[in-house]
Order: structure tokens, then sequence, then C-alpha cells
């Protein structure tokens, strides 16, 4: 058989003949039988570097400079420069510093984000085992050199060139070659990186390592590659939205500045910062600032994941398939005495097991493993007389592991087998001993036990059962109430298991989950068309599916898709791995071969199913977080742009009566708050902007999906309120500069006439507390006080606010520029005024904080998802394609599947 691992020594070194042409790193190696030693190891090391392909390291100095550089900071050079002309030195050092600080603030998150990515290949990087001191060993991949001697196994991804030894693999290329057939590599074949073994197990040598293996041009350029999630989509759509708005405001406002006779570079200057304050400067700050510290997060939860877009995947999912083994029960089993046939006894029955078994404690799986102990542990088991021949290894296809014996001592020859009592009963003919074991497998699956038949041919070839082996799985601790904490996600689980249909009930009895199980027979249904849209309809109404195969879990995830869920998947093996690929969410069990984790979305560092639900939860808050910058940002530009929009083309203070104050001789006839406001606005909200990223969320029992609708819906709205109450607030106050007609609601609050440079101020407090508080309210769709912010935003709130208070308070800088005649200085205010401005501007707070509540019942009781998400695909329609967010496309799902 082919696809057989020889077990005897190799006598001929398979890289000495090999007819490919050797690197020059393999024809300076040194081969050995039995591994390397460590020194050498050391020396080759030092010689040929490690095993691994550098990215290509970027100019430290020009990487810093271009944070200084683009649409954002060009407006803002602009800006300087043109105060710098007008001899206004206050608001150029001001914008200057604004300049430097957006720059270092983006350049410090940005190395924070591309640190926290560094962290994630590190984590993610593949360990090879290797032979070095004649003993076996785990090592990282990166830490091979040429002439190591590796063992590859099903599933392994090849860390470096390699030259295989006897024996036979079935090898995917897909991920490099883009062939999706697998091919077969026999003796002496190259093998080259990123290869992954589908069937067979064989030694191998290295023969390149890192920049000198054959696809390190291809794998550079697959490691540059950038995915996108649909967080860096959405944000760049909003921003391009905000910016075409701002664009036709600011136009319309600079052309009105103008024609009322202001001054050209004065006008230039102010609309260049309006734009900068409207804008979001730090979307791609934020962006990458919220995913980074996410996955720092996730991976304080023992998951790693392998792009940062996969957070928003997992945030989303609404329905997971998982796998009993690993997330339901522990690697630990009871083995009890077998149930005996063809008049055999318990000895013979576990000889037979044992034989079929993996002897190397490093490759045993956990059956394996516990069935070695057992039998050693009950029968002093002494399988010296024995040799293997040939060796197939378990996968989820044949759901078998079968070797060849010779007795040594009588010279007999027989094949073992031990795996599926369905699968080992399909090799004999004796249909009435298949009923008695089928009882049988029933009975104990009604126990709570799984049943592992054991087979041997007879002399004729022929296949008889021993015996089967009942199993008892121990259980997670607190299953329940972890399967309950799932349910209570919404997520739509559903239990896939290999084993039988009555085993499958009797677990998801004990877990006290659903009892609507079938035979994963079901999907097999490709030519009944009748039944498979039965199959089809009924798939989220059933809680598992029994005798799973790969090929079923594919099936099930696209009909799941149809049904619009975003599914989510585990995995441990290379046949899950087709499967992964398809489901929106990968998710790699602790313990998963290399195939599994390249196809995975997560990679689970521990096992049972606690990982998974916390980075369900993180992963929510994360997405939550990126929710609530979008609708702060569009709330604060929707209120600054329409607020001096208004006051530039409607409101004239020249024509408010003034008398018995300051300055009512050179009243403008625009409202416009001097640039040095604009800057200090900018800065402190572009803090509070950042802390987003550090904010603490509580998990939304929903899974999060992008609706647009809402969000613009509720920042419009929120933003119209606080710019009715500053017009209505700047009316108040232009009214009361005649001290002989003063505002009668002003007045009866005992408040002074103001000039109008106190009203200036008044307006710069209200703005800026408008904005400033409204963080508290957007985060959360309750009232306010429900949900506390993180301590990053409380902080960077608060100081945003006492600065703008006491700015308001102690003001003295005269900022009246040389002849202009739009930016009046500003003028303190009293501590009476502040107060009231501060009662309105929490009043108007606590108001919005009823309309965003009334909003979010409005959209829960009245909305239709399905009208949102078309509204939704209308104005973001790039956002919303259906396709993958990962860098694994291929052309059909069919080709996905028969790659592997």
């Amino acid at each position: 058989m082919s696809n057989y691992k020889r077990i005897h020594p190799i006598e001929k070194n398979p890289l000495r003949r090999s007819h490919r042409t050797p690197s020059s790193q393999f024809s300076d190696a040194t081969l050995h039988e039995d591994g390397l030693e460590t020194k050498e190891v050391l020396e080759r090391q030092a010689n040929y570097g490690p095993n691994e392909i550098k990215e290509r390291e970027k100019n430290p100095y020009i990487n810093f400079l271009k944070y200084f550089w683009g649409p954002m900071p060009f407006l803002i050079w602009t800006a300087t420069l043109i105060e710098l002309i007008r001899l206004v030195p206050l608001n150029f050092v001001f914008l200057l510093f604004l300049q430097f600080v957006n720059g270092l603030v983006w350049y410090y998150e940005d190395r924070s984000s591309t640190e926290a990515i560094k962290t994630l290949k590190i984590n993610l990087a593949p360990k090879a085992k290797v032979k070095r001191d004649r003993i076996w060993k785990i090592v990282p991949a990166r830490d091979l050199v040429v002439g190591d001697k590796i063992f590859i196994s099903p599933g392994d991804l090849f860390p470096a060139d390699c030259i295989l030894g006897p024996g036979e693999l079935r090898i995917n290329q897909s991920m490099l070659t883009g062939e999706t057939i697998p091919v077969t590599k026999t003796e002496g074949a190259r093998v080259y990186m990123g290869s992954i073994c589908k069937k067979g197990e064989i030694e191998a040598y290295v023969c390149s390592t890192g920049k000198n293996t054959f696809f390190q041009r291809n794998t550079t350029l697959i490691t540059e590659v950038q995915r996108k999630g649909n967080v860096q989509k959405v944000l760049t759509q909003i921003a391009f939205l905000l910016m075409s708005i701002a664009g036709i405001l600011v136009m319309v406002i600079f052309v009105i500045l103008l024609v009322k006779g202001n001054e050209f570079l004065e006008c230039i200057a102010i609309c260049a910062v309006l734009m900068v304050i409207s804008l979001p400067i730090a979307m791609q700050v934020v962006c990458a600032t919220t995913l980074a510290v996410g996955a720092k997060s996730l991976n304080k939860q023992k998951a790693v994941v392998s792009c940062l877009s996969s957070i928003e995947e997992l945030a989303g999912m609404d329905a997971l398939c998982i796998s009993k083994s690993g997330f339901l029960t522990k690697d630990e089993l009871i083995i009890k005495s077998p149930i005996l046939f063809n008049s055999s006894n318990d000895h013979d029955v576990f000889l037979l097991a044992l034989l079929a078994s993996k002897k190397e404690k490093d490759s045993q799986n956990t059956i394996d493993k516990y069935i070695y102990e057992y039998a050693i542990e009950q029968y002093n088991l002494n399988l010296s007389s024995y040799e293997e021949e040939d060796f197939i290894n378990y996968d989820a296809k044949n759901k078998m592991t079968m070797a060849n014996i010779r007795n040594t001592v009588t010279g007999e020859c027989f094949s073992c087998c031990k795996g599926s009592p369905q699968v080992i009963m399909s090799l004999t003919e004796n249909i009435q001993l298949n009923i008695e074991i089928t009882k049988n497998v029933y009975e104990l699956a009604n126990q709570g036990f799984s049943s592992i038949a054991i087979g041997k041919t007879n002399t004729h070839g022929k296949w008889d059962i021993y015996g089967l082996i009942p199993i008892y799985y121990i259980f997670s601790e607190d299953i329940e109430k972890k399967i309950q904490s799932l349910k209570n996600l919404n997520i739509k689980i559903t239990i896939l298991t290999g084993d039988n249909l009555q085993f499958c009930k009797e677990v998801c009895r004990k877990v006290s989950f659903g009892d609507v199980i079938f035979n994963a027979e079901v999907f097999n249904s490709d030519d009944n068309i009748v039944q498979k849209e039965l199959v089809e309809a009924t798939v989220l109404n059933a809680d598992g599916y029994a005798e799973v195969y790969p090929e079923h879990k594919f099936t099930l995830v696209k009909m799941l898709q149809r049904q619009g869920k975003k599914v989510g998947i585990t995995g441990v093996s290379i046949s899950d791995a087709p499967a992964m690929k398809c489901a929106d969410v990968g998710l790699a069990a602790y313990g998963a071969t290399d195939a599994a984790k390249t196809a995975a979305d997560i990679i689970y560092h521990e096992q049972g199913l606690e990982p998974i639900i916390k980075s369900i939860e993180k992963a929510r808050e994360i997405f939550q977080r990126a929710e609530t910058y979008c609708v702060y940002r569009i709330y604060c530009s929707f209120q600054l742009l329409l607020f001096f929009f208004v006051g530039a083309v409607f409101v004239k203070p020249d024509l408010y009566s003034c008398s018995g104050v300051s300055g009512c001789k050179n009243l403008p006839n625009v409202t416009i708050l001097p640039v040095l406001t604009f800057v200090i606005i900018a800065l402190l909200n572009n803090g509070i902007i950042i802390a987003i990223a550090y904010d603490s969320q509580k998990p939304s029992a929903e899974p999060k999906k992008w609706n647009l609708p809402l969000i613009f819906i509720l920042s419009c709205i929120l933003g119209s309120v606080s710019f009715f109450s500053s017009t209505a607030f700047l009316y108040f106050t232009l009214s009361h500069m005649d001290c002989n007609e003063p505002n009668m609601i002003l007045d009866y609050l005992s408040l002074p006439c103001m000039s109008y440079g106190e009203v200036l101020t008044g307006v710069f407090l209200k703005i800026s507390i408008s904005n400033y508080l409204a963080i508290f309210s957007v985060r959360s769709k309750n009232m306010f006080f429900m949900s506390f912010p993180g301590i990053a935003v409380t902080c960077a709130s608060i100081l945003a606010l006492i600065s703008t208070t006491l700015i308001s308070k102690y003001w003295y800088l005269n900022l009246q520029p040389i002849n202009g005649v739009i930016a009046a200085s500003l003028s303190p205010i009293s501590w009476k005024m502040v107060f009231t401005i501060w009662v309105f501007d929490f009043t108007i707070f606590i108001l919005q904080d009823f309309v965003k509540v009334s909003i979010f019942k409005g959209f829960e009781k009245f909305g239709n998802k399905s009208q949102n998400y078309d509204l939704t695909k209308l104005l973001l329609a790039e956002t919303f394609l259906n396709c993958k967010h990962k860098s694994r496309y291929i052309s059909t799902q069919k080709e996905i599947y028969q790659s592997y």
C-alpha cells in the first residue's frame, strides 16, 4: 500500500541520489541519519541565519515623516503657512503644535498596532518535529537548518524546502502554485516550503531555508498582503462621505466670506481648519489601534487571530458548528473491558488494538494514548515479537488506523485495524455478526459509551471483528453552563460528531442540549431535490449531526450561509480545512495541525468552550468601540459643520443691537470662531477619539453587524439636537449685547450683558461641552449612567471639559488679526456664565440621551433587518460584497474542497 510508512531504518540517503539540483546551502550539508548535533546546528544557524523570510525594512526616518504628509496634514500645513504670512504668530504656533501632536500620536499608535501584528506572527509561527542529538524534538520552524532530519505527518506544513525519504505523500501545493488538486510525491522528490501534507507520513531532510527557498519571492508577496476588513472599509467610506459633505459646505462658507468682503487669506485659513476639525483625522489611527488592542486582549484569552479583520467576523458570528472532541470533552478517557466476538479474549483484543495504534508517545492521539496505557497496565503486553511493516494513520475520511504486522517468531503476517464500528463492519461479510455488533454499539451508546471496533485478517485475508472497546469521554467542567452561555450570546449551536446517532443524542442529553439530532447521511441527497430542500429548510432547527464526514461539514456550512447566517466552525485536522475556509469564521482547536491553523481565523491555545465564549464577548466589545467611534465622529462633524455653516451664511452679528459693552463698533458680518479655538477643539477631541480604542464595553447579547442607516440617523439626530441648542444659545447671547434691551431669559438669570468677545467664548464653551459630553451617551444604547466608560475615555473627557472651562474663564490672549474683520478676540466670561452654560449643556445632554434610547427602541421594534441590509449595500456597496475577508480566494467552493 503506497501510503504506508516503513518503520525499518533508511538504508540509503535520498538526498545523495536526488535528481533535483541542490541549492548552495544544501551542497555544504553533511547529512546524518540520527540528526544533527547541537554544535553543528549552531554553526549552520550562524552561517545561513534563521529559517524565515524577513520583510523589507523601511527607513525609520522616512516612515516617521509620512505621518506629516497627506490630505489632512496638507490642510494643517496650508493653514499654518497662511497664519505665518498674515503675521499671527499665536495661531501659527498652535497650528504647528496640532500638526506635530497629530503626527506623533499617529506614529505611536501605528507602531503599537505594528507590534501587535508582529506578536500575532510569532504566536502563529509553525513548529517542526526534528531529530537532533539522536532525539526527536519539537522546535520552532525558524530554528531549522540545512541537513535537519524532520518528520512530516498529515496536516503538517513543510517548514522549509525538503527532500523526501522513503515513502509516499499526497501534497497540497495550492497555497504556492494555485493548483487545487493534490499531487503525489515519492522518495527523493523535492517539496517546497508552504506545502501541506494531506496524506501519509515520512521523514525528510531540509535542503534550503529562509531566503534561499524556491518560493521565497512568492512567500514574501504573500506576507506583504494587507487584508482589509469591514471595519476599515466602513471607516474609509464614512470618511469619504464626511469629506464630501464638508467639502461642499466649507466651499459655500468660503464663497460667502469672500462675497461679504472678508480677507482672502483669512478665509482660506479658517476654512482649512474647519475642514480639519470636521474630518476624521484619526480614522486610521482609531481603526488600527482598536483592532490591535483587541488582538492583544484576545491573546490574553488564549485566542490568536490570524489577521486583525478576523475580530469583526467573530463579533458577527451567529451560527457555530462545534466538534465534540476538544470543546465538549477533555483529552481524558475511561477504557472498559471489551465486548468479545469470534471466540476472542480481552488479551487478544487489546493486543490487536495496540498493534493498530501509534507507539511513539509524541505521535499518539488521545485514544491511542489511553489504549496503550490501559493495555500495558492491565495485560502487560509485550510487542517485541511483532514487527510493523506498514501503517495507515487515522484520518476523518477513513475513520480508522490499520497496520501490516509480521510475527517474527511464527512468521505469521496479518493486518489489524482499529476504528469506527460502522467503518470496520464494512470490511466484513458477516451480516449476522454486524447486526449483533450494531446492537451492542447502541446499547453502549445509551449508557454514554462510544465504541472502538477491533479487526484482524484471517489466514485467507478476510476480515474478522474481534471486539468492541467501550470508551467513556470525560466532559469539561461546567459544560452545561458554558453551553448556556453560548446560547445567551444568541448563537445557533450545532454539535458535530463522527460517532453514531444514539451516542450523539446521549452526548446532547448530558450537556442539556437539544434533542433534534440527525444522521449526516441526510446531506447525501444531491440527486433528490425534494429531500435536499427539506434538509436545507430544517438545518436551522437541527441541534446536531452524527457520523459526520468532512464533506458533510462543508455542506452544512454552505446551507447555513444560504440561510443568512454568519457561520463559524471548529476544526483540528487537515480534513476540517475545507469547511473552515468556507466558513465565515474558522476556529482551530488546541492541538490543531498546521493545515487547520492555516485555514483558521482564530487559533485557540486552550481546550474547552471557555476560550470561545470569552473571545466572542471580547470581539463584540471591540466591534462596539468601532461603532462608538463612527457615531461620535459623525455626530461631532455634523454639529460643527452645520452650526458654522449657518453662522457664516445666515447669522450677521453687525445687525444686532450693541450698547453698554466693549467692541460694539467692530462687529463682523459673519459668526466664525478664531482659528485658535478650532485648533483647541481638534486637539482635545482627538484625545477622546484615541481613548475610544481603550474603552471598556459590555458585550452585546446579539451578534454585531454593521447597521449604517442606524449609525447615520442616530448621529445626525443627536447632532441636530446639539446644533439647534447651539444656535439658540448664539441667538440668546447676541441679543444680550444690548444693555438697554437685554435678552429676557438671560436677564431673568441675572447674567450681565455680554460683549461680542464674550459671546464667542460662550459659543466656544457651549460647543466644546456638547462634544465632550456626547461620548458618554453614544457609547451605549441604554441611558448613559447604565454603562460606565473606561479609564482612558473618562480621563480624556474630563481633561477636555476642564481645559475648555478654564480657557473660557481665564482667557486673556488677544487674537484680533491685523486688518482682520472676521475673528474678533475672545474675552473671558464670568463663573456664573460658565455655570449657566454647563447647566444648559447638561440638560441638552440628558435630552439627547432620551432621544438616543428612543431611536434604538424604534429600530428594534420597527426595523426590518433585510431592508437595513439592502440599504446598507446601497450606501457601502464595496463593504458588503458577499466575499471572504481572507486572502484565500479560490474561484469556486468546489475547488476549495477538492484542494483538500
